[in-house]
Parts: structure tokens; sequence; C-alpha cells
């Protein structure tokens, strides 16, 4: 729970490589526990590098102890038209969200959320707030989902909840916080890689074969994108390995079903799941940029990129 929490608080503040390795471990394993431990960790990146350093000191310590687990919503913020969720300055200080938040993982499972609202001059801001009902929150029950349904996920419904400064984690102009989600969207996800992992060690009990030649593409597509990545690349080239990863996984998921034959669809077999979470991958963490990268590489004829 303090992979990445700074040294200073009580984290390990684990190398990339460390971080990548761990991420691809526990979704290789199983996507709705990583998942709902992945979630964790956005709340202490925004509370490490948060100006409102009374409320990191007082946080971080027990997120990084596993005695707090943190939560986020803030997909919302990537859709277009009017703000989801609102921040009105309150006239004494602090903050009024008001909205839904449609997307919110591991509820019942989270102490603390970060919640993101949208002020009306235009600025994103970050607060944290009790992840339980009351005071104006209200979670709905948990999503029926096509995959990872036991991450908990709801959406959570904010009736001009008050924020005060004092959990304000962060007010950002939203031009600047997209230009960030851009290049944070555009990072190779290890999650994907891990599952691939995962099929392709399957696929090697019923074909051998299959199983070579897609580990190599993955395992070379993997190289390529964290060598990019830590090279400094930019989103615009980062972005099209991102959505490479994603088809890539897919197929060796598929393959695990083909190969599998009628078996595969038992539900408590892994290749139907795994199937399941190399879906959902193709929507987590979907910005603009992603999702047409994604279509683009879908609709190309050839050889994957990392090939």
């Amino acid at each position: 729970m303090g992979l990445l929490v700074p040294r200073s608080h009580g984290g390990s503040e684990a190398p990339r490589a460390v971080a990548r390795a761990t991420f691809e471990t526990l979704a290789g394993a199983c996507g709705s526990t990583f998942f709902a431990w992945v979630q964790h960790h956005a709340p202490v990146r925004l509370l490490a590098s948060s100006p409102n350093r009374a409320l990191a000191d007082r946080v971080l310590p027990g997120l990084a102890a596993g005695e707090l687990q943190g939560a986020v919503a803030f997909a919302h913020l990537r859709r277009p038209g009017p703000p989801a969720v609102t921040a009105t300055p309150m006239p004494g200080g602090g903050w009024e969200l008001h909205g839904t938040a449609p997307w919110l993982t591991a509820w019942g499972l989270a102490d603390v959320v970060a919640v993101a609202g949208l002020s009306p001059g235009g600025e994103v801001v970050f607060g944290l707030l009790e992840a339980r009902d009351g005071r104006g929150v209200r979670a709905s029950p948990p999503m029926a989902l096509a995959a990872m349904e036991a991450t908990a996920t709801v959406s959570l419904e904010l009736d001009h909840v008050a924020l005060d400064d004092a959990d304000v984690i962060s007010v950002v102009p939203l031009r600047r916080w997209r230009a960030l989600d851009r290049a944070a969207t555009s990072q190779p996800n290890p999650a994907v890689f891990g599952l691939a992992a995962t099929c392709t060690r399957h696929l090697a009990e019923v074909d051998g074969g299959a199983a070579g030649d897609l580990e190599a593409q993955w395992r070379r597509l993997r190289e390529r994108a964290y060598g990019l990545a830590d090279a400094g690349a930019g989103p615009e080239v980062l972005v099209g390995l991102r959505a490479e990863a994603l088809v890539v996984t897919q197929r060796c998921a598929t393959a695990l079903v083909a190969a599998t034959g009628g078996r595969a669809m038992d539900r408590g077999h892994p290749a139907q799941r795994l199937a399941r979470e190399a879906t959902f991958y193709v929507i987590q963490a979907q910005s603009p940029a992603v999702r047409a990268a994604t279509l683009a590489r879908l609709l190309a004829p050839g050889e994957p990129q990392g090939a």
C-alpha cells in the first residue's frame, strides 16, 4: 500500500521498474484485486504533490501503512459537456461539491476518496472526503459489471457537500489538468502486460507454439514502450504504443479462448475471466486520444508495432 508513498511519509517510494513489476504481477493474478488496489495510489500521488502539506502529513502515513485505503473519482473530467461535478467557492472559505461522479471503485473498502469538481472559473478542485454515506454523500448500489464486478464500483452522488480548505488537495486550471492527464493516460499500462503474461502462460499448456509467438510479441512491445517512456517520449509517441498493447493483450486472451475451446466459456475457467478483463482495460483510463489510437490500430492491417 505504501509502494508509491514518499519515504518521508512512511512509504517505500519504489523505483519505476519495481512499481511496474508489482502492477504487472497483481494484474496478472486477479484484475479485481489489482484494480481496487491501484485506486489507492491515485490519492497517494495527488497528496504527494499537493501544496496542502498539512493534509499530506495527516493522511499519507496512514495510506502508506495500509491503515487507510484510498479511492478516487475524477474520470468524469474527461467527458464532454457540462461538468458532472461542480465545485463552487463558499463565502467563508472552502468549496461546495455538487453532482454525480459516475465511476468510483472500492466503495466499502476505501476509507478516503479524492473527488474532483470543476469550478465556475474553469479550475479542477480535488478534495479529500471520507468514503462513507452521509453529509450529502450517497453511493449507488454496486454496479453489475461485465468484468471485475468484485471491485465494488459505484456512482457517487454529492448533494452540496461542504469541502473545508483543510481538505483541499489542489486547485489547478482545467487546461493544465488536461495536459497532465494526457501525459498520464498515454503511458504504457503495466497491467495489460501482466494480463498478457498470464494468458500466454495458460496458453502454453494447450498450444506451446502459439504461446511462444504471442509472448514474443508482448515482450518486444513492452520493452519498446517502457524504453521510450523512460527516455521521455511524449504522448504523441506513447499513445500509439499504449493502444497497441491493448490490442496485443486482446489477441493473447482471444487466443487462449480459441485454444481452450468450449471449456473457456465455463465460469470457473480462467480463460473467460481473462478475456473479460482484457476488454475492461480497453476502456480503463480512456481518453479521446487513446480511444482514437485503439480504434485505428484495430482497423489497421499488418504486423503490430512492437513486432
